[in-house]
């Protein structure tokens, strides 16, 4: 795939414009089928986001920017929404993006998304598996926009923190998730981030959560989660402290979460019921390691007494 315009810089796999108030900047993209079947190709714009790990993504075409993304690159998108490929042909596909009508600071972070519109289909009933994707493919060009004039200085980027909760996380373990705010059109780079979290009357009850090589894209929301320090929750108020830093900046903040008895009970029987699961799940395997790792040893005892049997004739 290969992009064409006038005014780009590419830096790594993404590529920037710097475009006046109104300015409509035309984009050739090469598309290439190179199977022996026909393709349909969906083309989406999508708002620079940060994923549930923490890393930049302009690949998911339903994220949401922040309330304080003034300009989405969605709205400054004009394009086909599909493309017809017969097999083993190329395409060059226009594409037009529009600068806003005033000037704006920083950088406005999104993506252009081809996927693939073919839908799933049955395989012959001696195929292993049901369903198979169809020449399926996925690519997403990163595209950020700068504005020219006075306000084309660069922007540092700024945070903000939600209000924490308890809930459910990866594999049912308890966890608290909040929300972290990239609230300026900047992206914000080598973020690292310690969480303290500890019961207000019981500061015992308490335990810590680090993390790093976190990357943000700009008036983005990072989904943190923080796994709770033990396998069942405790209902009363705990205090979570919040530190981060990026370079020279740091941020801190201390947010109240209060887990009421049905709230604790709820994530301590889902957290009991996986976590039984995976004991159950654990003991299994280690029957089936136990009887593979028998059957291969009278397979060996019995092959050597065989072969001492006609040694011996």
């Amino acid at each position: 795939m290969q992009v064409n315009t006038d005014s780009k810089t590419t830096q790594g796999q993404a590529f920037y414009m710097t475009l006046s108030p109104n300015e409509t900047q035309n984009v050739e993209v090469s598309i290439s089928n190179l199977t022996g079947e026909e393709n349909v190709i969906r083309i989406q714009p999508s708002v620079g986001s940060t994923d549930g790990s923490g890393q930049l993504d302009v690949s998911n075409v339903k994220a949401k920017p922040d309330v304080s993304m003034k300009y989405p690159f969605t709205d400054m998108f004009m394009g086909p929404d599909t493309v017809t490929l017969p097999a083993h042909s190329a395409k060059v596909v226009p594409i037009s993006i529009k600068a806003p009508e005033g000037t704006f600071p920083g950088l406005i972070m999104g993506g252009l998304v081809f996927s693939s519109q073919n839908l799933p289909v049955s395989q012959s009933s001696s195929s292993r598996s049901g369903k198979q994707m169809k020449n399926n493919v996925r690519y997403a060009i990163p595209v950020g926009i700068r504005s020219k004039g006075s306000t084309q200085q660069r922007v540092a980027p700024d945070l903000d923190l939600g209000e924490p909760s308890l809930i459910s996380g990866v594999f049912n373990h308890p966890a608290v998730t909040v929300n972290v705010r990239d609230i300026k059109p900047a992206i914000l780079r080598h973020l690292k981030g310690t969480v303290n979290v500890y019961q207000t009357d019981s500061p015992t009850n308490s335990f810590r959560f680090q993390t790093s090589t976190l990357e943000m894209a700009p008036n983005s929301i990072y989904a943190m989660q923080i796994p709770w320090g033990t396998n069942s929750v405790s209902a009363g108020t705990y205090t979570v402290e919040f530190q981060f830093a990026s370079g020279e900046r740091n941020w801190h903040f201390s947010r109240t979460l209060i887990v009421s008895p049905h709230r604790a009970e709820s994530v301590n029987q889902t957290s009991a019921a996986s976590h039984s699961n995976w004991e159950q799940y654990i003991a299994i395997g280690i029957v089936l390691l136990f009887l593979l790792v028998l059957s291969v040893t009278i397979l060996v005892w019995h092959r050597g007494k065989a072969r001492g049997a006609r040694n011996t004739q």
